[in-house]
């Protein structure tokens, strides 16, 4: 296991190489480091190997109510729940399992509710809004969110676990209608763009390479097919390297949702990026573009973009180039004008023996210039949109949620 516990730290050392080629991330409208009024969990999953543990906390000197809907990836149907929490009371379910109202049970704290379990092999997005005592949406920006995805396989990947923050909506001024506008008046609005720094799919992990178990013995050796990172370490025969690898899985979630009238959101993400090569005299081996069409909720590799989808720009993806990408990511509504989502990535980094660690992130967030000769490119600075402004809150969105029955 030594070589998964150096994955981490060999991918930290990557992540910061490519972050400072985006001169560094620009403050998002939402938040994920302060407690907001809407919490949005972009990935939720309960597959026959994975499932995930929620986690909430009403950091508020105050008792705090939440509605909250499971997001069914696949049909666009939801689930719906209550949660009430006392003050600065943290709340924990496992997605699979869900909580039972039990005082006398195993699960530590006060239980916040009826908590549904989620059937097998669910895959989605969990979404939760204050409410007052009578359910009707408030604010009051006291809750925070975190999600773990627990990989209980028992493979050699068992007991990997990828954790993010919930993405916070800060309240500005509710009018405690069904109607969550998200535009910077009533709720603040989704970022106008997200940025993915990653390794290309399929390259070997440089921390594995370099240290780890990046290859297999030959069959000339007296070890054959024993793990290796060079020839000393197969006698009589050669380390077959190259057998290490990154997958990066990216996952989105529009900012408009309709769970009232369960109507799927269509977007097209468009993909402007650039790969690198560290070692290389000359590190820039260019820009790539590409896109992804997908409705309602999507979670997919980086590698398929561009293969199968069909470009805003014309077929593209990511090009042959370094093996280091940073690409910048735009909602864009099929009908026209832009369409914010949110995000996730988890990085998935295997030696040559399928040991599998992983890790999620939240997206950096980046925002676009409104006019000029640069409309609607990424910036993080007005000095970058000539003519016009690098605006980091996106269009207006809404949040349609279901009256109490």
């Amino acid at each position: 296991m030594r070589t998964i516990q150096c994955v981490r730290a060999g991918w930290m050392v990557a992540a910061v190489s490519v972050c400072t080629l985006i001169g560094g991330a620009a403050l998002a409208a939402t938040t994920t480091e302060r407690p907001g009024s809407i919490l949005i969990f972009p990935k939720v999953v309960t597959s026959g190997t994975r499932d995930t543990v929620i986690q909430i906390t009403n950091t508020g000197n105050m008792p705090d109510e939440l509605r909250c809907f499971y997001l069914n990836g696949q049909t666009c149907f939801e689930t719906d729940f209550s949660v009430s929490l006392t003050k600065q009371q943290p709340t924990v379910w496992t997605a699979r399992a869900g909580r039972r109202v039990n005082p006398t049970d195993s699960q530590k704290g006060l239980d916040p509710g009826l908590i549904p379990p989620l059937p097998v092999n669910f895959s989605g997005a969990l979404i939760c809004t204050e409410v007052d005592t009578s359910d009707f949406p408030t604010v009051r920006n006291q809750v925070k969110g975190e999600a773990t995805l627990v990989d209980r396989s028992g493979s050699s990947t068992s007991g990997s676990v990828s954790k993010y923050n919930a993405i916070a909506v800060q309240g500005l001024n509710g009018n405690m209608d069904n109607t969550l506008k998200l535009d910077d008046t009533e709720y603040s609005a989704c970022p106008a763009s997200l940025v993915l720094n990653f390794l290309r799919d399929g390259e070997a992990a440089p921390v594995i390479k370099t240290l780890g178990n990046a290859g297999l013995c030959d069959a000339n050796s007296s070890n054959p097919t024993a793990p290796c990172n060079q020839d000393s370490q197969c006698p009589g025969g050669t380390c077959q390297t190259g057998k290490s690898r990154v997958l990066t899985r990216l996952t989105v979630l529009p900012c408009t949702l309709d769970l009232a009238s369960v109507t799927p959101t269509k977007v097209v993400l468009a993909f402007n990026g650039r790969a690198y090569d560290p070692a290389s005299s000359n590190p820039d081996t260019g820009d790539f573009t590409g896109g992804h069409p997908f409705s309602c909720w999507d979670s997919f590799t980086v590698d398929t973009v561009g293969k199968s989808d069909v470009s805003t720009n014309g077929p593209g993806g990511v090009s042959p180039g370094g093996p280091i990408a940073t690409m910048n990511i735009r909602g864009l509504n099929p009908a026209g004008g832009n369409s914010p989502v949110v995000g996730i990535a988890e990085y998935f980094v295997s030696d040559s023996l399928a040991n599998t660690a992983s890790a999620a992130v939240n997206l950096h967030t980046q925002g676009l210039c409104s006019a000029g000769t640069n409309f609607n490119k990424p910036c993080n600075r007005d000095v970058e949109c000539p003519s016009g402004l690098c605006m980091f809150s996106g269009p207006g969105t809404t949040i349609e949620i279901p009256p109490e029955q």
